[in-house]
């Protein structure tokens, strides 16, 4: 296989030259700068000391969110807010969880008060202090109605207040014991934010949202990109990072959702680094003397097809379990990625209390699919092939993002199984904006999509009854699945002290799960980005699994 090779400008100051086959980022307003390729040693790894300076550009197909405010819209916290954001925990690579903005923190007896201590020292780059009275602004302003997270706080519902002991010492009370909760402060979703902005102009935070972080955002070129410019103040970088600001002088975030644009754009020299590297790309990166290749599995629950258990004929579990059955997971996860990605249970393989031993039971069966559907009454075919019952055809419809290559083939390729059964998926390809709207509006037959997340407890977050989404509530259960034994088994398991005991109830909810299938799991994500090998210092925020660009540097 022919290892990709990355085009130096012929002569300094010269323009870049166009991307293979024309394809190029001409759509994208900003002004690209700094972004020669020169070969180095290593993949990513310093080959001397750290030169600061120098403009850094990303190109990501992740999806430009609505709101930027991680603490809001759901999409921020992927890849836009972590660059001008920090957060009270970080999260090594072995999965242990360090003090950040918090230098240390006591449990009651019971678990529900947890006293934190704030570092001293870290300012907002707005000139606010970081201290115990402004991480109590945060919380609140996460469970406030008003607010409206739709994420934040479905995490945060064991919240109950937060009491100032002191200027850097917080005590936070919950409702119940809540084994996850530090592991949720770790994550880009409980990002802190200016006290001062969440109270005197929250309307700002979705557009130019302010925090303690190594970059601040200067301009959001809605569509194209957005400019995080370097907080020169900066000194409270996560454990194993540098002291000091960020390297860079600024860093470019490019929304290219088209894969064969993302993948040029960094061949020919127009970026400094893609995130979410195409699957059939990923092997030439892998085998690349000229690139640097980052790859790890994302946890929390997998890319699904998540059933709306509230729609006919889907409230049937025998309906959902044919179309289940009818789907070779194996087999088109494998096509889709070009041998990238494997077929997943209900939480990925990295996820802590995963249980590696329920597979089987979600195999590809036709003939059980179309007993199924036999026992129900969709004993009829249309001159399409497609099972009808009282005159209606067996239909799901799938809204879906337009601009995933990979993810489209995966819809098309499952598609075309299910239609071996007589289910027929209509696939829908929509702007990622529109898709939401479909999501929150509770619109279709089935949901695709991932949950991230450091945590088992994103169980309890995806499928139970707790997270429907309702006037009052968004909710992160897509799939509507309602199951009172599922409730009580992750209620119990998130409160559980004892470890070994967490981990049967986890993998009893996983056990009901695969019996009732409230979604299709298809695969566990890889979070991958590359680099040339003049790129340095990319590591990955382990919290969320996406990249840290903070101890990046350029060596050339």
């Amino acid at each position: 296989m022919t290892s990709p090779t990355r085009h130096r400008p012929a002569t300094a100051g010269r323009r870049r030259p166009a991307l293979a086959g024309a394809v190029g980022l001409a759509g994208v307003a900003l002004v690209l700068a700094g972004c020669s390729g020169a070969s180095g040693a290593g993949a990513g790894e310093p080959s001397g000391e750290p030169k600061p300076g120098g403009d850094f550009t990303v190109a990501t197909n992740g999806a430009e969110p609505a709101c930027i405010n991680p603490l809001i819209d759901a999409s921020a916290g992927v890849i836009t807010s972590r660059p001008y954001s920090d957060s009270l925990f970080w999260q090594t690579a072995d999965g242990k969880f360090e003090p950040w903005l918090a230098t240390g923190y006591e449990v009651s007896e019971d678990g529900t008060v947890y006293t934190l201590h704030i570092r001293e020292g870290v300012t907002f780059t707005d000139g606010t202090p970081l201290n115990a009275e402004a991480v109590k602004v945060n919380f609140d302003y996460i469970v406030t109605p008003a607010t409206k997270s739709q994420l934040s706080a479905a995490y945060f519902k064991p919240y109950q207040e937060s009491v100032v002991k002191d200027e850097y010492t917080l005590e936070v009370h919950l409702t119940q014991p809540y084994n996850s909760f530090v592991n949720i402060l770790a994550q880009s979703y409980f990002a802190l934010l200016s006290p001062k902005q969440l109270t005197e102009s929250p309307e700002t935070t979705c557009d130019a949202p302010i925090g303690s972080g190594p970059f601040i955002v200067k301009k959001w070129n809605k569509g194209q990109s957005i400019e995080y410019v370097r907080n020169e103040d900066y000194n409270w970088g996560p454990p194993g990072t540098h002291d000091g600001p960020a390297y860079v002088d600024s860093l470019n975030l490019l929304f290219v959702g088209e894969d064969p644009v993302r993948y040029n754009a960094l061949l020919s020299g127009e970026v400094d680094a893609i995130d979410f590297v195409p699957p059939e790309n990923v092997a030439e990166f892998e085998q690349s003397e000229e690139f640097g290749f980052i790859r790890e599995i994302r946890p929390g629950t997998p890319f699904a097809l998540h059933i709306n258990n509230s729609r006919a004929p889907f409230d049937d579990k025998r309906v959902r379990q044919a179309l289940l059955h009818s789907i070779d997971r194996e087999q088109i996860v494998a096509a889709a990625s070009f041998g990238q990605w494997q077929a997943s249970n209900f939480l990925t393989s990295s996820t802590p209390d995963y249980a590696d031993d329920l597979g089987v039971e979600l195999t590809y069966d036709l003939e059980l699919a179309n007993q199924l559907l036999d026992q129900v009454g969709w004993t009829e075919r249309d001159t399409d092939g497609y099972r009808t019952k009282d005159g209606e055809r067996l239909t799901a419809t799938l809204p879906l993002d337009g601009t995933n290559a990979a993810r489209q083939r995966l819809a098309e390729l499952a598609q075309a199984q299910a239609k071996q059964a007589g289910i027929e998926i209509a696939i829908e390809l929509l702007p990622y904006q529109q898709l939401s709207e479909r999501m929150w509006a509770g619109d279709y037959d089935l949901y695709a999509g991932l949950w991230s997340s450091n945590t088992a407890d994103m169980l309890w977050l995806r499928w139970s009854s707790a997270n429907i989404s309702t006037d009052e509530v968004v909710g992160q259960n897509v799939s509507n699945f309602s199951n009172i034994e599922f409730d009580e088994l992750v209620e119990r398991a998130r409160k559980s002290t004892e470890p070994a005991e967490r981990t049967d109830l986890y993998r009893q909810a996983q056990a009901l799960l695969v019996e009732e299938v409230p979604s299709v799991p298809l695969y566990g994500d890889p979070r991958t980005a590359a680099f040339p090998n003049d790129v340095r210092g990319v590591t990955f925020d382990y919290a969320y699994l996406q990249p840290y660009w903070f101890d990046v540097w350029l060596d050339r």
